[in-house]
């Protein structure tokens, strides 16, 4: 059996560079797959599951309006 990772970024919407890391972890895995031995025996050993945004309303609202501090999703009954 395979070794289980999650990786979860994006959780809180004003997290704005955990995302951008996991997206460039996955990026350097798939670009280094049969070049990298180090990399091949973590593929080859782990299943790896990515979860870049979790919160991609909350996040979008956090960027169009940075005054309000903006942190949780956009859900109705979601209170700042």
């Amino acid at each position: 059996d395979k070794g289980k990772v999650l990786i979860i970024s994006g959780v809180h919407a004003r997290e704005y560079a955990p995302p951008e890391l996991v997206m460039r972890y996955a990026t350097k895995l798939a670009e280094s797959y049969d070049i990298d031995a180090e990399i091949n025996w973590i593929l080859e050993h782990t299943e790896i599951h990515l979860v870049f945004y979790v919160n991609p309303d909350g996040r979008d609202v956090a960027e169009k309006n940075p005054e309000l501090y903006w942190r949780k999703n956009v859900n109705p009954g979601s209170k700042q």
